[in-house]
């Protein structure tokens, strides 16, 4: 897909890394399946097992790909999605990977989430003891899905409390 606006560009941008990862997967099984077709002049045994594992890697991270695809596929109104991304209200952390338009929560770890908010009922903030907390937005069925965690001390307080103040305001009914 040929990235036609600055919206497009910026979902480009924050799932860059995971579009890598999913590559540097694919070259891995690749070379393993080369490599046990190279084994296979020398030790018929040693390139079953590299053909297995290279196997079980390109089984994996065609999984991934795909799922991958569907996440944006999930999105109805691409043009509106993209739209809001590139939206002068949007609240982008870099830095936690987070991204939240008017009706879009994205969040990138070792995977991509788009969350609508359209499809949930509430934020709520989850404390483990006086340590650690957690952002969890709400469907209406009661599936909690994390967005955003900090430590004591972490320095991550501010994004934590401003990212939990916008999905407040977006969420109260």
């Amino acid at each position: 897909m040929a990235i036609e606006t600055a919206g497009q560009q910026k979902y480009a941008n924050l799932t860059a890394k995971r579009i890598k990862s999913l590559q540097t997967g694919m070259i891995v099984w690749i070379s393993l399946l080369c490599l046990a077709l190279i084994c296979s002049f020398d030790n018929i045994m040693l390139a079953a097992i590299i053909g297995c594992v290279g196997i079980v890697l390109a089984v994996l991270n065609t999984k991934a790909r795909k799922e991958f695809n569907r996440k944006l596929d999930r999105v109805k109104d691409k043009e509106e999605f993209y739209r809001q991304l590139a939206a002068p209200d949007v609240l982008e952390l870099k830095e936690e990977q987070l991204l939240i338009a008017k009706d879009y929560v994205i969040v990138v770890d070792a995977d991509v989430w788009i969350y609508d908010l359209h499809h949930m009922e509430k934020v709520e903030v989850g404390k483990q003891g006086n340590v650690k907390k957690t952002l969890f937005l709400t469907e209406p069925n009661g599936k909690r899905h994390a967005i955003l965690s900090t430590t004591k001390g972490d320095g991550r307080q501010e994004a934590f409390d401003q990212v939990y103040y916008r999905l407040h305001d977006r969420l109260a009914v």
